[in-house]
């Protein structure tokens, strides 16, 4: 079973049946969760933070930040706000006067709110999945799939593996894995929803 940091290690060792790759192991699944940051999007992966932007309107993103997903101001009478590219935050707040913030942009690793204001943003975003260290030893990824860790972190030793037919194997494993984690996310999302039809009954 493939429970924590140190069982997955192991079975990636017996896969790979390199005694010269184990001091690797680390960086392939160091590999593999960047590659999963990038490309996925789950519920799981869902967090909501405040944020207390300083004088000038800016704060700092959390370190597990991806995508954001919704933006929202505390001020009352204020609601979701919108995003707007830096190129035009230059344009039409130059000055960035005080006032309620109804727009936000990102730069690097942080969020500027126009008009500038200190009032507390509810941040709706994606976050990355938390990684395996000898301290980190299991997340929520490795509990819900634990095939698509090991096979797509032996997709990304594949280049060093000299693994030959067994690449293709490991690939089918890691699509069928994947497909699964997708199904089981539509499934909390979707599943007990209602199709409704907009619009006058006839």
């Amino acid at each position: 079973m493939i429970d924590d940091y140190i069982a997955l290690q192991v079975a990636l060792q017996r896969h790979l049946k390199r005694d010269d790759l184990t001091a690797d192991i680390p960086d392939f699944i160091a590999s593999f969760e960047a590659a999963f940051n990038l490309e996925m999007r789950t519920a799981d992966m869902e967090k909501v933070v405040t944020l207390v932007p300083d004088a000038n309107g800016i704060c700092d993103l959390p370190d597990d930040y991806l995508e954001w997903r919704t933006v929202n101001s505390n001020a009352p009478c204020s609601g979701e706000m919108q995003f707007i590219i830096p190129s035009v935050v230059a344009e039409k707040f130059s000055t960035n006067p005080g006032g309620m913030s109804r727009y936000f942009t990102i730069v690097g690793h942080e969020m500027g709110t126009y008009p500038a204001s200190q009032t507390t943003i509810v941040l709706d975003y994606y976050a990355k999945v938390p990684a395996l260290t000898t301290v980190n030893t299991t997340n929520w990824l490795l509990s819900k799939a634990p095939n698509a860790y090991l096979y797509g972190s032996l997709l990304e030793a594949a280049p060093l593996a000299d693994a030959g037919d067994r690449v293709q194997l490991w690939g089918t494993h890691f699509d069928r894995a994947m497909a699964g984690l997708r199904k089981q996310d539509r499934g909390a999302r979707y599943a007990r929803g209602r199709a409704r039809v907009m619009g006058p009954t006839p």
